[in-house]
């Protein structure tokens, strides 16, 4: 027999075998509970973990067998509407085999699946401007940068003598060896989440993950951005970053980051960006919806 059912709505989250992309759910599941109601992700075991040190409850389903694992807690807990990541493909088997509503919770852009599934909507992170047209049912909600719980090192907060210039993943570091030459202090993310550092950033360099493009524009940071996924190219349409190849010369790399650091354009579009942002609705807005939702 299952747990006895309560007031509040309860509210399942599955999200792909990737911790980065979990991260993507979790201010709207804080939102969730801050409103009251009753929240479990449903993942793979190191996924679990990661949102255990989130402050969210979690519960480790596979890897042998994620759907069977999935079914069997689902079954018991009986959640009231599903919220996925359209990277987890058990997702909408899962909400139609309970009755369920499933809404979809975008992690990237090019999340939209081809063809039609079980979503109620879309819930959408990115602003206007990045956002990939012609969804159906979307509803945005302001991107709140989070990248994993960590202390903040005392050393930044102290103010910089030069422009801090942020560096993720060791194959980007390897590219900005040439940047001395501007003067500038190259920090890269190394552990720290990206979202405690980029306020006290100047100029972020980076792969284009949606995640760090999105936390960059949030806090207003202008980028360079390396590869052709669809992120880069939408920021560059707005003027708040730079794109390159994946493995540019040392010279373009340097006259980016010095247009990013000290050229008006860029840094006037990721002002605008940012406001974009934060103009969008709060997550506590689409927990209405949710629970709507879930009370048919």
């Amino acid at each position: 027999m299952g747990p006895e059912r309560r007031q509040a709505v309860r509210i399942l989250f599955t999200p792909s075998a990737s911790a980065t992309r979990a991260w993507s759910l979790v201010p709207l599941a804080w939102a969730c509970r801050a409103d009251g109601h009753e929240v479990r992700f449903a993942a793979e075991p190191h996924v679990a973990e990661t949102v255990d040190r989130c402050a969210l409850p979690a519960v480790p389903v596979g890897p042998a067998a994620v759907a069977r694992d999935l079914l069997s807690f689902a079954e018991w807990w009986r959640p009231d509407v599903v919220v996925a990541d359209p990277w987890f493909s058990p997702a909408p088997t899962l909400a139609g085999t309970l009755g369920v509503p499933m809404v979809r919770h975008l992690c990237g852009p090019n999340d939209v699946p081809a063809a039609p599934d079980r979503a109620a909507f879309t819930v959408d992170p990115f602003p206007p401007s990045l956002q990939v047209p012609g969804l159906a049912d979307r509803v945005t909600m302001r991107w709140i940068p989070f990248h994993g719980a960590a202390e903040l090192p005392g050393w930044l907060a102290e103010p910089p003598k030069r422009p801090r210039v942020c560096v993720t993943g060791q194959s980007t570091l390897d590219l900005v060896d040439g940047l001395a030459e501007l003067d500038v202090e190259v920090v890269p993310v190394a552990g720290l989440p990206l979202d405690l550092l980029l306020p006290f950033c100047s100029a972020v360099v980076s792969r284009g993950g949606a995640s760090d493009v999105l936390t960059a524009a949030a806090y207003g940071v202008p980028q360079v951005v390396l590869a052709g996924r669809a992120e880069a190219g939408l920021l560059a349409a707005t003027g708040a970053g730079v794109c390159l190849d994946a493995d540019p010369e040392p010279a373009e790399m340097t006259a980016a980051v010095t247009a990013v650091l000290f050229e008006d354009g860029p840094r006037a579009a990721a002002r605008r960006l940012r406001a974009e942002i934060l103009a969008q609705p709060a997550p506590r807005q689409v927990v209405t919806r949710l629970a709507a939702l879930a009370a048919g």
